[in-house]
């Protein structure tokens, strides 16, 4: 029988997600709203999973792809929080658990994305956000020109910018020209869509896909890349 905390996965919107203001016993609760023993069939089984994503986590920034698989994640750092002192998270904690959050944001169904905004001539659509094992932020969104230019945006902040670059901001884009956007669309499964609904649409197919795989898509589309090192 299922708990009457327990919020099913076509049930599950951005409002019922834990926010930056919120206090630790409010994220705690959220993480009680999905049962990993049951997703992964055993509570050993859930310890397994949960802490080769916390170690892969910690080791390369990456998370697990998936409501299922993020929601049994955080579900298993709420037990492992109750077996020890229940005492405040420490700032890795916090990372991690702000980590699994804002990845399951990113999974919600498509009428949950943040919609379309427009800056000047152009349409701009915020595809996700994450912060990674060592406090560092980074933030991609799509932006459509009027030229009809397809731009995949992102800008990474923190530590591991500035041991690898020798500074904490680092800016990329890959611009994929109008003509190749067929090509895009195809290696998405999406049929061509109308204009208005272009970003919501390719913004929907992305987020499916491993974080890794996104810019692969538009280089292998053809799309043009650059980038910015600076503070």
């Amino acid at each position: 029988m299922n708990s009457p905390h327990e919020i099913a996965n076509e049930r599950l919107r951005r409002e019922h997600l834990p926010g930056p203001e919120d206090e630790q016993l409010t994220w705690i609760r959220f993480a009680l709203t999905f049962d990993g023993y049951a997703e992964k069939g055993s509570s050993e089984a859930c310890a397994k999973f949960a802490n080769s994503a916390r170690d892969r986590w910690e080791q390369t920034g990456t998370l697990p792809v998936g409501l299922n698989d993020l929601r049994a994640a955080l579900f298993f750092e709420q037990r492992r929080w109750r077996w020890s002192n229940e005492d405040s998270f420490t700032d890795k904690e916090w990372r991690y658990w702000r980590s699994l959050v804002e990845a399951i944001r990113h999974e919600l169904p498509q009428e949950d994305l943040v919609r379309v905004k427009r800056v000047a001539n152009e349409q701009v659509l915020d595809l996700y956000s994450e912060i990674d094992a060592h406090g560092g932020k980074r933030s991609v969104w799509l932006r459509l020109t009027s030229e009809g230019n397809l731009i995949l945006e992102g800008s990474d902040y923190g530590e591991a910018v500035n041991s690898f670059w020798g500074s904490t901001e680092y800016e990329w884009g890959w611009c994929l020209p109008p003509e190749r956007l067929d090509l895009l669309l195809k290696s998405l499964g999406i049929a061509e869509v109308d204009p208005p609904d272009l970003l919501e649409t390719i913004a929907t197919a992305l987020n499916a896909l491993e974080r890794t795989k996104i810019q692969e898509k538009f280089k292998d589309a053809g799309a043009e890349f650059w980038s910015w090192v600076g503070d």
